[in-house]
């Protein structure tokens, strides 16, 4: 019996013996899979919601899937095995870093026309004294996202939420410590019956010089995270230069367990490296 021809069997015993551990713990799988897609639609649609996408979980779920296998087709079809794993992998990790970003960029939107729309539902109500129809001018003379989420504020009312619950609902939705400040200013302002015109024309100045500082701290901070991306762009830019001008002598760097060693040690240095010079660069709010 020669070699190739006594792997059969073996694989077979390892097919049947992987199916009938499968039906063995099968509840189990079936349990784990269900907390899984509960925990990615309960992200998936917080997500979605939060940035007024016509999808469903399960249409970002499909969308997620293709990724990933079109990653694998494309990697091992151009290049081998480890370029499929990186692109399916850049797949699995690509929509939950574009939710992220879209929403971050989507409360940074909001938060820079806050101040107008805080001014025109102060104008509104010097003639309606109504906050929930300021809320209407915003959704209906403003550009989104700041008119969605008035139009939100607006439907909540309309179908029976007290105007503090469909504030509490609006600081919920942004994720905004902007949003958050102006929540809680009129939800006090409407129980202890100030001003509310008067309230929002102070708020709004507030929002603009908190804006305006953090402007002024992006800035100052700009070099040292660019300096962070420089640091993690200059080994692979040596690297892919290097290859082009000579090949064979990047060769023991990939082929050699030393050179493989040494090069997942100096990705996890730069890594690390960056990590910690964009935590530096961060200001918390």
């Amino acid at each position: 019996m020669t070699a190739a021809s006594a792997i059969w069997p073996g694989l077979a015993l390892l097919g049947v013996g992987i199916f009938v551990a499968i039906l063995a713990l099968w509840d189990q799988v079936v349990g784990e899979a269900q907390a899984q897609w509960a925990r990615y639609a309960a992200w998936a649609t917080d997500g979605l919601d939060r940035l007024h996408l016509n999808l469903g979980a399960a249409d970002l779920a499909l969308r997620h899937v293709a990724l990933v296998a079109g990653g694998w087709i494309l990697g091992t079809q151009l290049s081998g095995v480890s370029a499929g794993l990186a692109l399916a992998f850049a797949g699995l990790i690509g929509p939950k870093i574009w939710m992220t970003r879209a929403i971050e960029q989507r409360r940074k939107a909001l938060d820079a026309q806050l101040d107008t729309a805080l001014q025109t539902i102060a104008n509104n109500m010097l003639a309606t004294q109504s906050l929930v129809d300021g809320f209407l001018a915003v959704a209906t003379h403003l550009e989104p996202p700041v008119s969605q989420e008035a139009a939100l504020v607006v439907n909540d009312v309309r179908v029976g939420a007290r105007t503090e619950e469909a504030l509490a609902n609006l600081s919920e939705r942004c994720q905004s410590l902007q949003v958050d400040a102006v929540v809680v200013a009129l939800t006090i302002g409407l129980r202890t019956g100030g001003d509310l015109g008067k309230v929002l024309k102070t708020i709004a100045g507030v929002v603009r010089e908190t804006l305006r500082c953090e402007g002024l701290m992006a800035a100052k901070t700009a070099e040292g995270r660019a300096s962070a991306w420089v640091m993690g762009a200059m080994p692979v830019v040596f690297t892919l230069a290097m290859h082009w001008v000579s090949p064979q002598w990047l060769e023991p760097l990939f082929n050699d367990v030393v050179g493989q060693v040494i090069l997942v040690a100096a990705a996890i240095l730069t890594l690390l490296g960056m990590v910690l010079v964009l935590k530096i660069s961060k200001i918390d709010p």
